[in-house]
């Protein structure tokens, strides 16, 4: 019976947004809510990657982007996939 009760408090909130006028049917409130979902998981990656980030810079774990540092990025880059080469606003 929870589950029943859950199902309907849920259709009950996807039809006040229809309701509202935000939404013309249930497609859209949903379609809208998995997105927000995966906006929501993206800022959690995100953050997860930015105090990954602070601790390196922390500890010292930094590189200076000089012209050296990006010929070497392209070196790699080339060296891994030759055949795929970069747009000309990117090469060094």
């Amino acid at each position: 019976m929870a589950d029943t009760m859950v199902a309907l408090t849920i259709e009950e909130r996807i039809q006040r947004q229809i309701d509202s006028g935000r939404y013309a049917d249930a497609s859209e409130v949903l379609k809208q809510a998995l997105a927000l979902m995966e906006r929501e998981e993206n800022l959690k990656l995100l953050k997860a990657l930015i105090a990954e980030a602070e601790e390196s810079i922390a500890r010292g774990e930094v590189y200076e982007m000089t012209d050296e540092f990006w010929d070497e990025v392209w070196d790699e880059a080339m060296a891994m996939d030759p055949n795929t080469p970069l747009p000309e606003h990117l090469r060094p």
